[in-house]
Order: C-alpha cells, then sequence, then structure tokens
C-alpha cells in the first residue's frame, strides 16, 4: 500500500522518498502540540478527535494560521495532511483498517505506538 493511496492524495510517492516535498512545512517555523486523536481527523478524514470539530479546527487554523470553519475545512485539510506526514513520516504508515465500532481503540492504539501529542508546523506556504 503506498502513502499516496492511504491518503487520498494524488502525488508520485518517488518525490515524497525523494524529499521534494519539504517545500510544505521548514523546520525552524512556529510549532505547537497536538492530539493525536486530532491529527489522525485531519489524515483519516474520520471524525476521531476526542475534542470533536472543535480540535479540527483548532489544529487546521494554527496551521494555515486562519480562521477555519465549515465551508472552507475540507481544503484546509487537503493543503495540511500531506505537511503533516512531512514533518511525522512515521504517520505515513499508519493501518487505516478502522470502522465505527472500534474508533475509540483503534486511537488508543495509535497513541499507544506513536504518543498521546506531537508536535505541528504552520505551513510555509500560504493557505488561500
Amino acid at each position: 500500500m503506498d502513502f499516496g493511496y492511504l491518503f487520498g492524495l494524488v502525488f508520485p510517492v518517488s518525490l515524497w522518498r525523494l524529499g521534494k516535498l519539504n517545500h510544505l512545512i521548514t523546520k525552524n517555523m512556529k510549532t505547537k502540540e497536538f492530539h493525536l486523536s486530532d491529527i489522525l481527523s485531519v489524515l483519516t478524514d474520520k471524525k476521531l478527535s476526542e475534542n470533536g470539530m472543535d480540535g479540527v479546527y483548532g489544529l487546521l487554523s494554527f496551521m494555515t494560521e486562519t480562521e477555519i470553519n465549515e465551508f472552507v475545512v475540507e481544503k484546509a485539510m487537503k493543503s495540511c495532511r500531506l505537511a503533516i506526514v512531512e514533518e511525522h513520516p512515521q504517520l505515513s504508515i499508519i493501518d487505516i483498517g478502522i470502522n465505527n465500532k472500534n474508533l475509540k481503540k483503534w486511537v488508543n492504539r495509535q497513541i499507544t505506538k506513536f504518543g498521546e501529542r506531537l508536535p505541528i508546523s504552520v505551513l510555509s506556504v500560504p493557505f488561500k
């Protein structure tokens, strides 16, 4: 299973491996820690956040430095997914075999693997 398929993104995986996507984030930018459930909600497009949509909006608003609402949330999620995985490549191999019955268990397994909170940087390119 390749990364592009996992997250529904269309880009050659070879670009990921060659590090050609570094323009999306840089190392010396403003960062903030977010709960893994907020991050996984953005990556999987499933409602996993323990803070509901407020957690997702908070993460996306921080990354885009723009107030996110229901009218732009999908566009913001698409813009932020790749940057999150660029910053935390270990998240590119998450098992997305989840259903509505095992959501909480699945999130807890991911927290055990990756930690409860991860630092996230703002996007280096302006969100439009």
